[in-house]
């Protein structure tokens, strides 16, 4: 199934990037129609099924572990924070030093790293915090550059398929995808009683349905307190099984968090 989708997936970028250059040639005067616009939509590449999957806290926590037997450092630390931190994997591959405020604990994405072009802030629980505080120790505390740089390019990583094939192995785990940790948070917190909009402004999704129409043009409320009091109760119930020790039960907020 998995590579079915892969395949279908393929399939759909593939026609999608002709579109796009036919379009082109036909506004450079190359050609006078784009082919593809003429073929029906019943013909067109149809997307992949999407995905559902999500993984809970002991399944993580089985990842974490794995990690620590990775060849490569930045590799072991690069997952274990897409672990903790629901950010999409090349935000994390292009962070810098000079995104960071480790003493205020947050994360200052700028519109450039964002899928979206919208600036983003991250509030980074202690298990995030510890992963960033050892590198940049390691490192020489630097104020600039790459975060996860690559182990021999320096440039950012781009081996993302490589990393999750080695964890695999170190975990017994298989078809589980990155993106599937943004998922697995976002369920996580609506167990823990967090509304839908705290979630979908933790993972900067704009046009979610808590976020998007009209709501979106008149609510630019940040929710900060709201979404520090998520990813804390989100590190909390991942430390637990890190640990071994019951998730937490406690977390139901009622009312927003003070900022």
């Amino acid at each position: 199934l998995k590579a079915e989708a892969k395949r279908a997936a393929v399939a759909r970028h593939r026609f999608g990037a002709a579109s796009r250059f036919l379009d082109w040639c036909m506004d450079e005067g190359h050609v006078r129609l784009n082919v593809c616009a003429q073929v029906g939509r019943a013909k067109r590449p149809k997307p992949p099924a999407a995905r559902n999957r999500f993984l809970t806290p002991a399944q993580i926590a089985g990842l974490w572990k794995a990690a620590e037997g990775m060849e490569y450092a930045v590799h072991r630390d690069f997952a274990r924070f897409l672990l903790v931190v629901p950010c999409r994997r090349n935000e994390a591959a292009r962070m810098e030093w000079s995104h960071l405020d480790l003493a205020g604990a947050a994360w200052a994405q700028p519109d450039k790293l964002t899928k979206n072009g919208d600036p983003h802030r991250i509030h980074l629980p202690d298990l995030a915090l510890a992963i960033l505080r050892d590198r940049h120790e390691v490192a020489g505390k630097p104020k600039s550059g790459l975060v996860f740089p690559a182990p021999k390019s320096g440039k950012p990583l781009a081996t993302f398929s490589a990393i999750n094939a080695e964890l695999d192995g170190l975990a017994g785990m298989k078809d589980w995808a990155w993106h599937d940790l943004r998922r697995s948070f976002a369920t996580a917190l609506g167990e823990a009683g967090f509304a839908e909009a705290v979630a979908d402004a933790v993972l900067n999704h704009r046009q979610a349905a808590t976020r998007g129409g009209v709501l979106g043009v008149y609510q630019k409320a940040e929710r900060w307190g709201e979404r520090k009091a998520a990813m804390e109760a989100w590190a909390e119930r991942l430390a637990a099984a890190i640990k071994g020790a019951p998730e937490p039960s406690n977390v139901v907020p009622l009312r927003a968090a003070a900022g």
